[in-house]
This record gives C-alpha cells, sequence and structure tokens, in this order.
C-alpha cells in the first residue's frame, strides 16, 4: 500500500501525465467534534473529495462569511456549528460563488448524529454543484404586454 503524498511532494501523476485533479473542501466544526470531522472527511472521501481542517483563528461561527474566506487552492468550505439547541450549517462553494444554510436540530430524530450532520453537509454540497451544472434556466419566452397582438374578443 502507497504512503499518503505529503506536502511537500509533488500531485499523482497518470500514466498519460496529466495529474489527478482533486477537489479540496475545507471544514470547520464548532465546537471541535473529531468524531464530526472524522465522519464529514469520510463522507467527503466517498463522493471523491479532499478535505481538510479550516485554519481559523477564534471560536466565533463564519457564517454567511464563510464564503469571503475559501482560500485560492479550495473549492468549497463546510462549517457545522453545533450547540444544544440546534446545528447550523454552512455550505460556501466557491465554484458557484453561493452559499447555502441550513439548520438541523439535535432534539429531533437522529439529526444529532455525526453521519446524519456529515451526510447533510455532503448531500448540500452536491446539490449546489448539479444546481451549477444544469446551468441556467431558459428565460420565459417574451408575452405581448399590450392588447395589440392579441385577437379580438368575441361577444
Amino acid at each position: 500500500m502507497a504512503a499518503p503524498a505529503g506536502a511537500d511532494e509533488e500531485p499523482s501523476v497518470g500514466e498519460d501525465g496529466d495529474s489527478i485533479a482533486t477537489d479540496l473542501v475545507l471544514i470547520r466544526v464548532l465546537p471541535k467534534r473529531p468524531d464530526v470531522e472524522a465522519r464529514l472527511q469520510a463522507e467527503l472521501g466517498l463522493l471523491g473529495f479532499v478535505s481538510e481542517r479550516m485554519d481559523v483563528e477564534g471560536d466565533e461561527a463564519l457564517g454567511p462569511d464563510l464564503l469571503d474566506r475559501i482560500d485560492g487552492s479550495a473549492s468549497a468550505a463546510i462549517e457545522l456549528e453545533i450547540t444544544e439547541a440546534r446545528i447550523e450549517l454552512w455550505i460556501a462553494d466557491a465554484e458557484t460563488g453561493k452559499s447555502v444554510y441550513r439548520r438541523l436540530d439535535p432534539n429531533t430524530g437522529d439529526q444529532g448524529d455525526p453521519r446524519t450532520m456529515a451526510i447533510a453537509a455532503v448531500e448540500l454540497l452536491r446539490a449546489s454543484r448539479l444546481e451549477a451544472a444544469q446551468g441556467e434556466p431558459e428565460p420565459a419566452p417574451d408575452l405581448p404586454d399590450d392588447g395589440e397582438d392579441l385577437p379580438p374578443l368575441q361577444d
């Protein structure tokens, strides 16, 4: 089994000379919960994402400012703020330039379970990417705004 590449090593290169492209997703869990971080990394890995802990000083949630804090090497960031009353989940997608927010209730069903939180986060990121891949919806056809192009009314 090959050892993982270190920070100073070159990325893997295929037989045709192309390096393997990876999407880096930064993750932040407040307060620190290694069980949630590990599950989030596992779920991201299943979809081909590489993840690492987001380096931010302090314990304040970034929330809507998360998108502004993504550095150039990452394609997205996920922040989970966990309290006894709520779980706030923010997904910032640098590829689309959009942020998505969802609130979970840790006291309802299994929403406080690390696996459930991780799957919710990854599904939001995946949905954001699918929406971007579909592109902008086609505009509605122009309709006449005056009555000139409409047939006359019949009595």
